[in-house]
């Protein structure tokens, strides 16, 4: 496209000097051309054009680009006396013969220090040519007018037409087979079945010893979560009773369902059994919160692994 718009260029200045002597001061260049070609129907194409003016003053107006007489879009223009400009409108053509032009309306003269004035240029107001549009079925950059097998499937047209099929949809070819290939396929096929059958079956094992974990792990933490919540109740009790009877006790009571030796510690000191009151409620909300009991055991296995680890290295 560079290369066209040099030649435009070109012949710009030299159509200027023609223009001196025959009194023509504006219009278009060079014709038309094209974003790409080939194009073919469907394709998105842009559609270029170039502006002159050599009027002695700067001109403005409103380029039309149509197809067959209908409009495909238009632009307004402003072209400094001595310059040229490229103009353009999108276009998605289809199939057949199209005639493409392009006009320039409501021109007017812009001179400093005046009102812009209406004028008519003398010629190159409009200019056209036509394109006849393929299809290109296979999208392989030939149309189908050239292209022997327009839908790529191995079988030119003319065959097509002979056995009856549709040269524009693409037909998967037909390979000859012997017995002992047919056989080979059906094995294949069995084989894939069984694979298929073995694949549901462990999909199927699986879901359900992971149902059976998560219902054991279930009932081991509803368990031990209850078996704490009961001995927080407990401390709190016996805080709620000092708190009362405003005395310590030379020799705490020990009960028997808790575990002697940690009530006895936690009896002669008052200040752990807030503690062990504050450690039995955060272990309850961890069992109660699936996330941070997941965290939490993944945190000590991980801690628990590095140990291990090392310990093994130093033992090599």
């Amino acid at each position: 496209m560079k290369v066209k718009f040099f030649i435009a260029t070109f012949l710009f200045f030299a159509f200027s000097i023609v223009t001196a002597e025959i009194g023509l001061n504006a219009g278009f260049v060079s014709g038309l051309w094209y974003s790409k070609t080939p194009f073919f129907s469907g394709d998105e194409v842009r559609v270029y054009t170039v502006i002159q003016n050599q009027s002695g003053f700067d001109i403005t107006g409103t380029v039309h680009f149509f197809d067959n007489k209908e409009s495909i879009g238009q632009s307004d223009f402003s072209v400094v006396n001595g310059r040229l400009i490229e103009k353009w409108a999108d276009w998605k053509p289809k199939k057949g013969e199209h005639e493409i032009s392009v006009t320039i309306v409501n021109t007017k003269k812009i001179e400093i220090g005046k009102d812009p004035e209406a004028i008519n240029l003398a010629s190159n107001l409009s200019i056209s040519e036509k394109y006849e549009v393929d299809l290109d079925t296979d999208g392989d950059g030939i149309g189908n007018q050239d292209d022997l097998d327009d839908d790529n499937d191995g079988s030119s047209d003319e065959e097509e037409e002979q056995t009856g099929t549709n040269p524009l949809i693409f037909n998967k070819p037909v390979v000859s087979v012997d017995e002992k290939e047919i056989v080979n396929t059906g094995e294949q096929k069995t084989v894939s079945t069984e694979n298929q059958t073995m694949t549901k079956k462990i999909i199927q094992t699986t879901k359900e010893v992971a149902s059976n974990i998560s219902e054991k792990t279930t009932e081991v933490v509803e368990s031990t979560k209850k078996a704490l919540e009961k001995q927080k109740e407990k401390v709190e009790r016996e805080l709620e009773q000092q708190k009362q009877e405003e005395i310590l006790k030379d020799e705490p009571k020990i009960d028997e369902d808790s575990n002697p030796y940690i009530a006895f510690i936690i009896g002669s000191i008052p200040e752990l059994k807030v503690v062990y009151n504050f450690l039995l409620g955060v272990l309850i909300y961890i069992l109660n919160s699936w996330w941070i009991l997941l965290g939490t055991i993944f945190i000590l296995g991980y801690f628990i692994w590095k140990i291990i680890r090392k310990r093994f290295r130093r033992s090599y």
